[in-house]
Formats: C-alpha cells, sequence, structure tokens
C-alpha cells in the first residue's frame, strides 16, 4: 500500500523541510517585529504635578460623583480591563460658586488590543444617554505643533445632565475619530514605537441643554489653564 493517499500531490522533502522552519519561526519574527521602544519614562506623579489651584479654582471636596473613566458592562464588546497607569480626579471650584469636574487618565502603553476607553462609549455604557456630540477645537497647541482637538458632549441620565468637553493623545496625535488612534498606533508600530495616550476630560452640571454652549466654553478655558498651571514634567504629558 503506498504511503500517500491516491490523488494527493507529492510536496518535495526539501519544500517542506522549508515549511516545517518558517513556520516554527514565525513566533519568534513575531516577538522580534513587536513595538519595544516607549515613547516616555513614567516616573512622575499627576497627582502631584497637577494643580490644586488654578486661577481662581480651587479644589474642594466632590459635591458629585463623576462618570468611570472605565467601560461598564458590554460597552463596546472591547476589552474592559483599566488600562491607566495613573488617574486623577478632582472637583473645582471658582469664586462664582462654579464646579468643574476633572478627569485625567494616563497610559505609557498604547496597543490595539488595550488603548484609553473614549468617554462616549464610557458614558453609554454608565447609562447616559448622548444627546450631543460634536468636535472641539482647543485654544492649545502640542510641543509638536499639532492643534489640540477633541469633543464636546452633552450627556444625561435620569435628572443629571452633565456638559463634557475632552481631548485624547495617542502618542503625538489629537483626533475625535476613534480609527484615527488606531491608525496612529499602527504607524508608530511600523517604526517600533509603543505610543502612549493621555485622556484630559472636564464637566460641569447643567439645568437644561440651552446652558451648554457657555458651560463648554468654561471648561476650554479652565483646561487651558490646567495645561498652563501644571508642572513642566506634567505639561509634556498633557501635551506632547
Amino acid at each position: 500500500m503506498s504511503a500517500l493517499a491516491p490523488g494527493l500531490p507529492r510536496v518535495p522533502l526539501a519544500f517542506a523541510f522549508g515549511l516545517a522552519v518558517a513556520m516554527g519561526c514565525a513566533p519568534l519574527l513575531s516577538d522580534a517585529l513587536r513595538p519595544t521602544q516607549l515613547m516616555t519614562a513614567l516616573d512622575i506623579s499627576l497627582e502631584s504635578g497637577v494643580p490644586t489651584r488654578l486661577r481662581d479654582w480651587v479644589v474642594v471636596p466632590s459635591p458629585a460623583f463623576q462618570a468611570s473613566l472605565d467601560l461598564v458592562g458590554d460597552g463596546d464588546g472591547q476589552d474592559n480591563t483599566k488600562p491607566y497607569d495613573q488617574v486623577v480626579m478632582r472637583d473645582y471650584r471658582n469664586e462664582a460658586g462654579a464646579v468643574v469636574m476633572l478627569a485625567i487618565a494616563y497610559a505609557r502603553v498604547q496597543r490595539q488590543e488595550v488603548k484609553i476607553h473614549r468617554p462616549d462609549l464610557c458614558y453609554r455604557s454608565q447609562g447616559f444617554e448622548v444627546q450631543a456630540i460634536a468636535p472641539a477645537s482647543f485654544a492649545l497647541v502640542s510641543e509638536s505643533g499639532v492643534p489640540v482637538v477633541g469633543r464636546r458632549l452633552l450627556a444625561r441620565r435620569a435628572d443629571r445632565l452633565e456638559a463634557v468637553v475632552y481631548w485624547l493623545r495617542t502618542g503625538t496625535q489629537y483626533s475625535d475619530r476613534a480609527w484615527d488612534a488606531r491608525l496612529q498606533i499602527f504607524t508608530d508600530g511600523l517604526e517600533g514605537r509603543v505610543p502612549d495616550g493621555v485622556l484630559v476630560r472636564a464637566s460641569q452640571i447643567v439645568a437644561s441643554p440651552g446652558d451648554a454652549e457657555a458651560a463648554w466654553a468654561q471648561l476650554e478655558t479652565f483646561l487651558a489653564d490646567l495645561v498652563a498651571g501644571s508642572s513642566a514634567d506634567i505639561r509634556p504629558l498633557l501635551l506632547r
């Protein structure tokens, strides 16, 4: 009886051996090609570097809960593990009595499978209805000369209406589109780099949708003051 089943092509021994070697080396090549050069080292503290006073804004005990920085439940089906190395969540009040909720999440590693969650998704996963969403252009320019852009949100849950602004930095890129972050991670990976990332979010509870425009403007001014008032070590993490 023949060693080969009828109808099956004969494979040259040299070809079969080469194929086996290639298959065996594939995991090693994958590891060798995996990006390993981190874009920054995490040797500074956000908690100590982010100021507790900004012009007439001062940190106060939290009068209301902040929306979590993580996805809750199934979210969008992505990895729900916490992808952050450092988080700062505070409330600030100014002399007029206005309160701003600040959240900063920093991650030194951004990969396709584990990256910072966008507030659009986080708010929805926590039961908020996002009633408005629009691009935001901040009066800021990054250290690399790139305009800082993000998003404005208006989110409602029960009797709570919240105006939100944020930017999300992936490496040196700012964008209000999720696929841009994925492309940046891919591009950096081709060059052997692993980008870091930061989410800077500010929000304010408002009485009605008509108050959102003024709240967004105040929040954007607040974040500009935040950057200006942050330490020289922290500023490049917020804006690279």
